[in-house]
C-alpha cells in the first residue's frame, strides 16, 4: 500500500516567502529550523520540488568504501597511505 499524498495550496508572499502548512510539516518531521532544498528545473516549468536537507549522510551511500569491513579498511588504509606522497 503508499503512502498517501498530502497536498495544500500555499500562497507565495511579496518577499517570496512561503508557509509550509501544518498538515504536511508534520508528515514530514519538520521542526522549526529545519533546512529544505528548493528545486527548479526548466525542462518541467511547472514544477518546484522541495526535499528535507539531511543533517547528516553518514550511511547514505552503502557500500561506497566497500562491501565488507576488511575493504573498507584497505580502502582507509591506502587514503591513508596517500597523505604521506
Amino acid at each position: 500500500m503508499e503512502d498517501p499524498v498530502v497536498r495544500q495550496e500555499v500562497e507565495l508572499r511579496p518577499k517570496n516567502q512561503l508557509t509550509v502548512p501544518h498538515e504536511i510539516a508534520r508528515a514530514a518531521g519538520l521542526q522549526p529550523g529545519s533546512r529544505l532544498i528548493v528545486e527548479y528545473r526548466g525542462d518541467e516549468p511547472a514544477v518546484i520540488r522541495m526535499r528535507v536537507l539531511r543533517e547528516s549522510y553518514a550511511g547514505a551511500i552503502p557500500g561506497m568504501y566497500g562491501r565488507n569491513g576488511e575493504e573498507v579498511a584497505a580502502y582507509l588504509r591506502g587514503e591513508s597511505d596517500s597523505w604521506g606522497q
